[in-house]
């Protein structure tokens, strides 16, 4: 009997030592488990950030690229207007020389038509005597 508690002792004892080694794995495998749980739920408030400024950063792009947009279609009325009145400065160019032009046609024209007048003028009026401002 001694040797069958004797080796129900040695039994028991491996068990108990068993029993430890697997308490000790259970406790290691919980504060695992605790770290990991605790790594999860940074790595999720981590990745709600970054959606975050992902989703800040979008809106920003979009008003950036709305802006750059309008800028563009300005860009493009400016250079229509631009052009518009490049065209009108020639045209007006033109339309002044043309003036100009006609002015001076305008010009000779009256300035022969008023020497035709003194002429016709010459012709036609009695000579006036040359003693008639001495009068008395």
């Amino acid at each position: 009997m001694d040797e069958k508690e004797s080796r129900l002792g040695m039994l028991l004892s491996a068990l108990d030592e068993r029993d430890s080694k697997l308490r000790q794995h259970m406790s290691m495998i919980q504060d695992q488990k605790k770290q990991w749980e605790a790594s999860v739920k940074d790595l999720r408030r981590r990745e709600d950030l970054v959606m975050d400024w992902q989703l800040k950063h979008s809106a920003r792009e979009t008003r950036l690229r709305e802006r750059d947009d309008a800028f563009d279609v300005k860009v493009k009325e400016l250079g229509k207007r631009e052009k518009n009145l490049t065209e009108q400065e020639a045209k007006l160019k033109v339309d002044r020389k043309a003036l100009n032009d006609l002015d001076q046609r305008v010009q000779g024209k009256l300035s022969k038509s008023m020497a035709k007048e003194v002429r016709i003028a010459q012709l036609t009026l009695p000579p006036m005597p040359l003693d008639s401002h001495h009068h008395y």
